[in-house]
């Protein structure tokens, strides 16, 4: 069965924090959809306490619930006049109500609904002796049925309960007797069957011993296929088969074995096993992975509701909370699909979710979101909704769009987009990161006593002294100073302790720093300013001084760009811009050497900077961006690879952007 409408009043819903429930149109599938605390468990609830109750005949007769079972759709269809009276009579109950609680000036507009709804019920002609006999009949028959409903349609599945499950089959995983046939006989003789409980009190023993019996039984039946799947095993089998099927997407078969082959006097006997096998293979619960055990568990589970003869599993309304919890995304999809096909048509399934792989798999009438404990009925905007509300944030609806549509359409737009923005500033890093631990092992070997002066080129939001004002031995020899063009954030840096900051290159005295950072700032200073912006540094260093220059060595987000693009500089593109006569000293940054770059460069070693030099600078990155370009094209790969693809686009960008930068040069 399933119910088309599901109204749970006001005065029930506030007690759990939850406002009225009126949602209609319902299709098999229903997904509550919303952030953690927005009210889906306690729906779920709602749900589970109130769906069953108070279930009257005109529910049955005026739609609200479907898929009925064939006596009672059949009591149904057969009586159209019947379903249109209970539908009208519940009408007048409600409009009756609402006479008997409205003001006086209200009370005559209804009084004129239930006349007219009078004689809409007298013009059905039900009013004689042998309609009042059927009427009379039916409420006996529906009120043998309403008291069992809940028993014999519904199902509550609970997280817990199948990792209970999945504890039980690891713990009978070595311990598989011969205790099958005596679980069915419990699940027939106990009405409120509970699968769970007598999953763990037989310790699963009749999994290992229905293969023997399906053996034993084939036997038996010497050969007459149908008589053999008319026997218990078989269907069982058959059972167990289809649900290991939906829910792992596995073929499970039997093999039969003789173990013991004896001679008498009355002639040979043979003893015979059944092993079970998986997709060919001997069945080897240890070899599944932690997805394929729950969703093993959720198909014994299955298998052992469909046991039950007094659950009609395929009518049913299961209500699940959070299915996608302990589950890779595509074992997520899995679930719901399995249990999509396990309840059929006739059957309901009710789930709250906060998983994006399973919202990618409904349908647009499946999907309602629920907020503030308030349940929104399925819109055009719904979808969209939905994601902002599992992602939080709007922004990032927008980028998984993207990245849905087109995987490589997204790389490539995300990256570009990024590139035209300005540049990524964390205020507040981890303590460990691995530009900053260069930069303190560059001034802790290379100071020549306390006291240091250090200038931050290109500053910004204080991203390096935030993370140094934690070492206070550190900070004691330096004197920290700021290069930064942005005004904006001057009070900011002083805040953080700088001692000075300067706004333009221009303004800086010679020789006065012991070092100058310059730490993901060379690649965003035009390249026009190259020639000068570099003499104004390096004028400004005592003789004795080093200029630090730390730069990544790829862009994985983007970067702001000058109108010839970024570049970025190597150690021995760095070696010919500063002209020394070998490559600059390289700071071990350890496993982020592949990613980062820091250089020191000792004052003493550079020589003068002029066009050429910065000409000369970028017609080698030119020249070994191509290099490095067709390395990788050379690469053997096998299978795609997004790593390699974002590696070639960040050389080709270079390598044209070097080759403008010298026309901008020039």
């Amino acid at each position: 069965m399933k119910f088309n409408k599901i109204f749970i009043p006001e005065a029930i819903a506030k007690a759990k924090g939850i406002e009225e429930i009126d949602i209609s149109r319902l299709s098999n599938v229903i997904a509550l959809v919303g952030k953690n605390g927005s009210g889906k468990s306690r729906i779920l609830d709602l749900l589970e306490e109130n769906l069953f109750k108070g279930i009257k005949v005109d529910s049955i007769f005026n739609g609200r619930i479907g898929g009925l079972s064939d006596d009672l759709e059949e009591m149904r269809t057969e009586n159209p006049e019947l379903c249109k009276y209970y539908e009208l009579a519940a009408e007048h109950e409600e409009l009756q109500r609402k006479h008997a609680a409205s003001h006086k000036n209200e009370r005559r507009a209804i009084a004129k609904q239930l006349s007219s709804l009078d004689r809409r019920l007298k013009s059905l002609n039900l009013g004689s002796p042998d309609n009042h006999e059927i009427l009379s009949s039916a409420r006996a028959i529906f009120g043998e049925v309403s008291p069992t409903l809940k028993q014999k349609y519904f199902r509550r599945i609970r997280t817990e309960e199948i990792l209970s499950l999945r504890s039980a089959v690891e713990e009978a995983e070595n311990d598989l007797g011969t205790n099958f046939e005596e679980l069915i006989k419990s699940v027939e003789a106990d009405f409120a069957y509970n699968e769970l409980t007598s999953i763990k009190n037989n310790s699963l023993k009749y999994f290992g011993e229905l293969p023997n019996m399906l053996a034993y039984d084939k036997d038996d039946a010497y050969g007459q296929s149908r008589k053999y799947k008319s026997m218990p095993s078989f269907q069982q089998f058959a059972s167990l088969k289809r649900y290991i099927n939906l829910f792992l997407g596995k073929n499970l078969t039997w093999e039969k074995r003789q173990v013991q082959r004896t001679k008498s006097i009355d002639g040979f006997q043979a003893l015979i096993q059944g092993i079970w096998k998986i997709e060919g293979r001997s069945f080897e619960y240890s070899e599944f992975s932690e997805g394929e055990k729950i969703l093993f568990a959720y198909a014994l589970l299955f298998f052992l509701l469909d046991q039950n003869p007094n659950l009609n599993l395929k009518e049913s309304v299961i209500l699940i909370d959070e299915p996608e919890l302990h589950l890779h995304p595509d074992s997520e999809i899995d679930v719901i699909n399995g249990i999509r096909s396990a309840i059929g048509e006739n059957g309901q399934l009710i789930f709250a979710t906060h998983s994006l792989n399973i919202l990618s798999t409904l349908n647009y009438e499946e999907i309602f979101m629920v907020k503030n404990g308030k349940v929104k009925h399925p819109t055009k905007d719904t979808p969209g909704e939905s994601l902002e509300q599992l992602m939080s944030i709007g922004e990032r609806v927008e980028k998984l769009t993207d990245f849905l549509d087109s995987v490589s359409t997204w790389t490539y737009v995300n990256f570009v987009t990024q590139c035209f923005e300005h540049p990524e500033v964390i205020q507040s890093a981890g303590r460990k990161d691995p530009q900053i631990e260069a930069f303190k092992k560059a001034i802790a070997d290379n100071s020549q006593g306390d006291n240091c002066l250090l200038l931050d080129f290109g500053a910004g939001k204080g991203r390096v002294y935030e993370q140094l004002k934690d070492d206070e031995e550190f900070l004691s020899k330096i004197t920290y100073q700021a290069l930064e063009p942005d005004v904006e954030h001057h009070a900011l840096l002083s805040s953080l302790g700088a001692d000075k900051i300067y706004d333009h290159y221009s303004k800086l005295e010679e020789k006065t720093f012991d070092f100058v950072l310059l730490c993901n700032v060379l690649h965003e200073i035009e390249i026009g300013e190259w020639e000068q912006c570099l003499k104004n540094v390096v004028a400004s260093l005592k003789h004795t001084g080093f200029l630090v220059v730390i730069e990544t060595k790829t862009l994985s987000k983007g970067e702001k760009i000058g109108k010839t693009g970024f570049v970025l500089l190597d150690s021995l593109e760095l070696k010919k811009l500063f002209g020394l006569s070998s490559e600059p000293a390289l700071i071990n940054i350890g496993p982020n050497r592949e990613k980062i770059i820091c250089a020191l460069i000792r004052k003493s070693r550079i020589k003068e900077i002029s066009k050429k030099t910065v000409f000369e600078t970028l017609k080698l990155l030119e020249i070994n961006t191509l290099k490095k370009i067709k390395a990788l094209r050379d690469t053997d790969q096998i299978t795609p690879n997004y790593e390699l693809g974002r590696k070639l686009a960040f050389l080709s960008q270079q390598h044209i952007n070097a080759r403008l930068g010298q026309d901008e040069v020039l």
